[in-house]
């Protein structure tokens, strides 16, 4: 806060003419006089009191100006003038959906009262004015959680619709509180056979919850909404969970869904994926003010974490590409992995998209032998009863990737394998 110059003086004219009343007998031997000159000689007492008012009041900024004039012999010089600025409103014409207002655009102020001339501004950037339309428009009710959409009011109707919009009520509707889960696995994937959420949960709900599980599912099955994304249409589907020991995310427990729909992908805030929706049913509040049969913010759980596995069987996937070495297998015949006279370091490689590209799936090999006769006495028969020594190795995406000798229990996919890296695996001869 700046400092004021003290004041030499800070009587006012009422204040001078009682003073004057005052000092009046010292100053006149008869005094203030009586009738039509008493009125004279109060009005001339009047106007010096008002006169000194003002003598008083330029002394008052004597000590300003000396200041002034201090600051001018330092060199201080007060600021430039500047131009005034206001700020302006363009409006588009009826019809026009667009406009550019360059900088430098001129516009006139009414002139102020008893001037002739306008006052000019211009502006000091360009300015794009486009024409916005109200798409939606809704209201809130928070403390009963509802919402009512009043976007019909924004058409604007022809002549034979105007008494039916009348007429129209708009409808109240609950607001949607979704949780939404990505499942962890490709957008191809098939069907699942069993999901399992395993949920932690740092505190407890204070309160019971009505919750509903849905997917996106595709439009073979029983929708309960249909909605189009991209052209393709999908639906809805509810799910009920097989069994629940998390009391609808009230506890830390698992939940567990079976028999599950072909889940299609779904975009949710820019990522498309697969989701499993978590829809709250019991009204929720944050307010105050809780009305009976709502829920407070509060009273829901804190979850801590929530780990998804999913369980897929597939049976019968057909090996997609054999090479014996660097020589192209026909699948569909007969064929000699190592060749019809293999030898240590062979290589027989398959190719299976599907399940070499998951890096937690259980593989299991389904060969059909066929009985070839050959000659060559006991070293023959020798040779077929002893079994050779074979390693399987993994494609990773970078390097083959060892897994172990036949006999073994094999997992497909090391912690260099990750899914869709690969889709290749080979079988090695090491010795015989």
């Amino acid at each position: 806060m700046p400092l004021s110059a003290p004041k030499l003086d800070d009587r006012t004219a009422p204040e001078l003419l009682r003073d004057i009343s005052g000092f009046l007998p010292e100053w006149s031997r008869k005094g203030l006089r009586q009738g039509k000159s008493a009125e004279f000689d109060r009005a001339l007492m009047q106007v010096v009191a008002r006169f000194g008012e003002l003598i008083i009041n330029r002394l008052n900024r004597a000590p300003d100006k000396n200041f002034l004039a201090f600051l001018d012999l330092l060199g201080v010089s007060p600021l430039s003038m500047e131009a005034a600025q206001v700020p302006l409103t363009f409006y588009l014409s009826p019809g026009t959906p667009s406009a550019m207002v360059p900088a430098g655009t001129q516009v006139g102020a009414p002139p102020p009262k008893g001037e002739q001339r306008q006052i000019m501004f211009e502006t000091d950037r360009s300015l794009f004015i486009s024409s916005v339309k109200l798409d939606r428009l809704l209201t809130k009710n928070g403390q009963l959680d509802r919402y009512t959409d009043l976007s019909s009011v924004l058409i604007e109707p022809s002549e034979s619709q105007v008494i039916a919009q009348s007429t129209c009520v708009a409808e109240t509707r609950p607001i949607p509180h979704l949780l939404y889960v990505a499942l962890p696995v490709s957008a191809s994937a098939p069907e699942f056979d069993r999901m399992k959420l395993n949920v932690a949960v740092e505190k407890p709900a204070a309160a019971a919850l009505r919750l509903q599980w849905e997917v996106q599912a595709s439009k073979t099955q029983s929708p309960e909404t249909t909605q189009s994304t991209t052209g393709q249409k999908i639906t809805t589907k509810v799910l009920v969970p097989t069994s629940d020991t998390t009391k609808n995310l009230s506890q830390t427990g698992v939940v567990v869904f079976e028999n599950l729909p072909k889940v299609v992908p779904l975009a949710i805030e820019g990522v498309t994926g697969l989701w499993l929706c978590c829809r709250l049913l019991t009204p929720l509040t944050g307010s105050a003010a809780q009305a009976e049969g709502v829920l407070h913010e509060s009273q829901l759980a804190l979850i801590k974490q929530i780990i998804t596995e999913i369980e897929q069987t597939r049976k019968d996937l057909p090996v997609e590409q054999g090479f014996w070495n660097a020589s192209k297998l026909d699948l569909t015949k007969d064929f000699y992995p190592f060749g019809d006279r293999p030898k240590i370091g062979d290589a027989f490689y398959l190719a299976q998209g599907e399940a070499f590209s998951n890096p937690d799936a259980k593989i299991t090999l389904h060969l059909e032998l066929t009985k070839v006769p050959s000659a060559g006495g006991d070293a023959a028969e020798a040779a077929r009863t002893t079994p050779p020594q074979l390693t399987w190795e993994f494609w990773n995406g970078s390097s083959w990737e060892e897994l172990g000798v036949t006999g073994r229990h094999l997992r497909l996919g090391g912690e260099g394998g990750g899914p869709g890296k690969s889709r290749w695996s080979r079988l090695l001869s090491r010795r015989r």
